[in-house]
């Protein structure tokens, strides 16, 4: 009986050997696989391009050239045989056929960053060279396009998180060409993510001042204003890249331009639904114009007991607040319930994304997929109700729920206001949040209220144990806010600065990404100067990376000051787990009532005002008391594990009981669920 491998079997074992021996320092033995694959199969692609890199690296330049030309005729969609290719000319001094080789590379993978930095490379050494022949034209023509090459790869590497990177891609751009104004826009990204605000805004003001009509760097300047806090001008930057940009209501400034409405106290709930509301109507009209308005009928089984398809959509299935709330409910759903799928548009998954693809019977990768594709993988999973985790925040795939991809559609936990889309069935929220009548005319779902609250908290990662309240040895109290710097609107540094004022000795500890910019934190700095709070009250610092950094620090904070209207949610949920009471200010809308629905969980109802003035009453009684601040510290870790915010299995049949009701309307034929 013959048991020799078939030959595309026998080819594949020798290359896999080949490889092994070439990576591991014997490239004669990686030789002697490569060309006895090539024995059986002097035409195959793979190995003559193995054997080409093998004869490369041996300094057989002319040599691998012939083998990767010949590679290339058998493979020629292979984006990395081209690249290589180019290496190979490159040494040989053949400048500009290995620019062509790199240009082919790039057409055929854009995504394949090594081929920008070679042709980047390429062309500045052809450059140099016809310059030293006396052609300075295009020398400089060359350089030009190698700056744009370098503008690219930091593009690249921005999509890929790698800020870094990307951050030198783009000053070696700039260097060779210093107006080069996409790589401006995009280093002055890159530094405001990294949490340089000033340098940044010196970047894209410098783009704007050289090609004021060029959208992006409008944009990109009005979401560094407007994360800094800056909301005025912020929001006229951002109207301006509107203007320059258009784009319909799916374009994504539509959707910031709703989300940072939620930072600003002096837009009325009524004037944010309005706005809401009328980008959901455009947006659906933009759908109807295009017929694509008009999905097929469902033909789910319309039993209203039986186990549901549910799917959760998100761009947040990643470190980010999302999964806080999330993973305790995929952790605890009831699989005899719901069967659970997630559609994840994430481009750079990380330990957090494997951990919540572990707890799911189907992970669907989506990232890079349009709004159809996604909508096409959601039916052909026959979802019963699909539950959309991000509303109008960045990344966010709302519109994939306007034409109705699932019988029932809900909008939960990462945004703090009505999706506006007429197609979104239900929003899941509860009473403190969302007070019967006066919330439910200020959405355009139907308002399902969890008679637990509408959070579930998961710390992240090992913290430390709760420290003795810092103020007993300090001798003066120490308040906190470990918020998004973007939320410390005026209102509520003024606040703020009345209830240091109303505390003798007390001080503000600050941290964000954002304040390790020293522009950024000496405009706090004057802003309290204003309210009369002196810059030595004050102690301004960077976030910290690690989970165990960032929650030891409130070791060194005795009182939790939530801002307003935009309050926290995962900070004040930290805040409680390292023994810190937070005091709130109980607001008109769902993004000012979030700290009253999590201090309403814990029963400490007196940790709510419902004006500013018991709002900085109610945080100098609690700073004038320390036995009993201490007493709540010392306790506050055991009361929230006892409290409904950490009740996983409980928060989950809640939340399944509010997917069943909608269900339920849904089979019996209830218009909008």
């Amino acid at each position: 009986m013959n048991t020799e491998p078939a030959g595309d079997a026998r080819i594949a074992a020798l290359l896999e050997e080949g490889m092994v021996h070439h990576r591991d320092g014997r490239p004669g033995e990686a030789e002697r696989c490569y060309r006895e694959a090539l024995r059986i199969d002097p035409e195959h692609g793979e190995a003559l391009h193995l054997l080409g890199l093998l004869a490369g690296q041996g300094g057989h330049l002319q040599a691998a050239v012939e083998l990767l030309r010949h590679a290339v005729q058998r493979t020629p969609g292979n984006a990395g045989l081209h690249n290589n290719l180019g290496e190979m000319l490159r040494q040989l001094g053949r400048l500009r056929e290995a620019i062509d080789a790199y240009r082919r590379a790039i057409m055929l993978d854009p995504a394949l960053s090594a081929a920008y930095a070679n042709a980047a490379d390429a062309l500045r050494a052809e450059a140099d060279r016809v310059e030293r022949l006396g052609q300075s034209k295009p020398a400089r023509e060359l350089r030009l396009m190698s700056s744009k090459y370098l503008g690219e790869l930091g593009i690249s590497y921005g999509r890929r998180l790698v800020f870094d990177k990307a951050e030198e891609a783009f000053r070696a751009s700039l260097s060779l060409d210093a107006k080069n104004v996409p790589a401006l826009v995009n280093l002055g990204a890159v530094l405001a993510k990294t949490g340089r605000l000033g340098e940044g805004e010196t970047a894209l003001r410098r783009a704007i001042a050289l090609e004021p009509s060029r959208g992006e760097g409008h944009a990109a300047l009005a979401y560094l204003l407007l994360d800094r806090g800056s909301h005025e001008t912020g929001m006229a930057a951002l109207r301006k890249a509107q203007q320059l940009l258009g784009g319909d209501a799916g374009d994504p400034l539509a959707h910031a331009a709703l989300y940072y409405l939620c930072f600003r106290g002096d837009v009325t709930p009524e004037k944010m639904f309005a706005a809401h509301r009328q980008w959901g109507l455009d947006y659906v009209a933009s759908l109807r114009q295009a017929g694509r308005d008009r999905p097929p009928a469902f033909a789910n089984d319309r039993d209203p007991e039986r186990r549901l398809r549910v799917g959760y959509l998100s761009a947040d299935l990643r470190k980010h607040s999302v999964s806080y709330f999330l993973e305790p409910l995929l952790e605890a759903h009831d699989p005899s319930a719901v069967e659970v799928f997630c559609y994840a548009d994430v481009a750079v998954p990380d330990p957090v994304t494997r951990r919540l693809q572990g707890l799911v019977a189907h992970w669907r990768p989506v990232a890079g997929m349009d709004d159809a594709a996604i909508q096409r993988q959601i039916r052909a999973d026959a979802i019963d109700v699909l539950v959309e985790l991000g509303g109008h925040t960045g990344g966010s795939r709302l519109t994939v729920l306007a034409p109705k991809p699932a019988p029932v559609t809900v909008a939960w936990l990462g945004y703090p206001a009505t999706t506006g889309l007429p197609t979104v069935d239900c929003r899941i929220t509860d009473d403190v949040a969302d007070p019967e009548g006066e919330a439910d005319r200020l959405h355009t779902e139907r308002l399902i209220r969890l008679p637990g609250g509408f959070l579930c908290y998961r710390p992240e990662g090992e913290a430390p144990e709760v420290a003795p309240l810092p103020a007993l040895g300090r001798g003066f109290v120490t308040f906190g806010s470990f918020n998004n710097p973007g939320k410390l609107t005026g209102e509520t540094i003024r606040a703020w600065s009345r209830i240091l004022a109303a505390v003798p000795g007390s001080r503000l500890l600050l941290k964000g990404t954002q304040l390790a910019d020293p522009a950024t934190a000496a405009r706090f700095r004057e802003l309290f100067a204003a309210g009369g709070i002196g810059a030595e009250r004050l102690d301004i610092r960077p976030r910290a990376t690690a989970p165990a950094e960032h929650l030891g620090m409130y070791g060194e904070v005795d009182i939790g000051l939530d801002p307003f209207p935009y309050n926290g949610t995962t900070t004040t949920c930290e805040a409680f787990w390292m023994g810190v009471p937070t005091v709130t200010l109980r607001g008109d809308r769902h993004a000012a009532r979030v700290g009253a629905s999590l201090l309403t969980r814990l029963g400490l109802e007196e940790l709510i005002a419902d004006s500013v003035d018991a709002y900085v009453a109610a945080a100098a009684a609690l700073a004038a008391d320390l036995p009993r601040l201490a007493a709540l510290r010392s306790g506050l870790r055991g009361r929230l594990l006892a409290s409904p915010l950490m009740d996983r299995a409980g928060f989950a049949r809640q939340f399944e009981a509010a997917l069943r009701q909608a269900w339920r309307r849904w089979c019996a034929g209830a218009p909008g669920v």
